[in-house]
């Protein structure tokens, strides 16, 4: 028998054996909206694919038959090819206030450099105002990333810059910010558009520093994901969805521009395609319900206003007629870790 020193009890030790949680993954590829649809005579589709924006995930049998109590999204692959002007962003309204006139200054959706977007809008103006002494002209400050919008000196017309035909005086701030105005893309305030500024000859306005981008992320969204939340998500904004799985940012890791224009510059990612791929260090876990197995699921891409990511216009001949059509962009892949606990 042994004996402790006085003032000392004796402690039994108890050994603790922990398990590691079990653990699935649900790897998620939005080409896979393809399987149910079905093509007839003449390659015209008898149950058309679902939009690359909204769609649902299903097959013949479930999704994953796991009896999980969490979803945890893990890794996101996201080739960004929405272009920085798109069909939201790529038009506004000159106002011509001596004659009047009010022309619409456009440019076609695509991938723009700073400078490019000068080039467009400079040949926009050529059209809407025949005589070079009256027409505007716009500048871009490379260093700041500002553009300047002047009304020529020797002008002998007054303008104003418009973001509609119908006059928005009335809107508040957010109103103006939470849409995707190209004025607003180009860096320009309220204050500055819709005939609150007021362009006489020799007049400028030149906007804030601007990325020059339609959106800054975009929203992959899920009902049927969030179907067991008990606490949703909250946004300082009205238009974040409370269904959201993950927000991807345009950028990439670095945070850093890795474009160049001609002359050297450092312009912004989303002025060309590129692709995110992105492993969440603090990932998003989504309550589940362990007696229900994922059958289908539905999946949104939302811009940064809340609305469906527009989908590229593709020009297509079918049975000899020219028609233009909703079209997609790359395929994005999201990685889902299941944990039973």
């Amino acid at each position: 028998m042994s004996y402790l020193p006085m003032g000392m009890e004796r402690h039994d030790s108890k050994a603790v054996i922990s398990e590691t949680a079990s653990t699935s993954l649900l790897v998620l590829n939005s080409a896979d909206r393809y399987q149910n649809s079905t093509v007839g005579p003449n390659d015209t589709f008898l149950t058309a694919p679902l939009p690359w924006n909204k769609f649902l995930l299903q097959r013949p049998q479930q999704l994953l038959g796991a009896f999980a109590k969490r979803l945890n999204i893990t890794e996101v692959r996201f080739p960004w090819a929405i272009p920085n002007i798109s069909v939201l962003n790529n038009s506004f309204y000159l106002e011509n206030i001596t004659t009047p006139a009010t022309t619409l200054i456009s440019i076609p959706p695509s991938f723009y450099t700073p400078a490019e977007i000068v080039a467009a809008i400079t040949s926009a103006f050529t059209t809407a105002v025949p005589t070079v002494g009256n027409r505007p002209t716009i500048t871009y400050d490379a260093i700041n990333q500002r553009y300047t919008i002047t009304n020529p000196v020797g002008s002998t017309e007054t303008y104003s810059l418009q973001c509609t035909t119908e006059s928005i005086n009335g809107f508040t701030y957010s109103e103006y910010t939470g849409s995707p105005w190209l004025l607003k893309t180009l860096g320009f305030t309220l204050q500055q558009v819709n005939n609150i500024s007021v362009l006489e000859p020799g007049d400028f306005i030149t906007g804030e520093p601007t990325l020059s981008q339609y959106t800054n992320y975009v929203d992959i969204v899920s009902q049927r994901i969030t179907t067991y939340v008990k606490v949703k998500d909250g946004s300082s904004s009205n238009s974040t969805s409370q269904n959201l799985i993950c927000r991807l940012y345009a950028d990439d890791e670095t945070s850093m521009p890795y474009l160049f224009d001609g002359t050297g510059n450092p312009v912004p990612n989303t002025c060309r395609p590129f692709t995110i791929y992105r492993q969440f260090k603090c990932p998003k876990s989504v309550r589940w319900n362990p007696d229900a197995t994922v059958d289908w699921l539905d999946i949104s891409v939302l811009d940064e206003y809340g609305d469906l990511v527009p989908l590229p216009s593709l020009p297509s001949k079918t049975l000899g007629v020219l028609a233009d059509f909703p079209g997609s962009y790359p395929d994005f892949q999201i990685t889902v870790l299941v944990s039973e606990d």
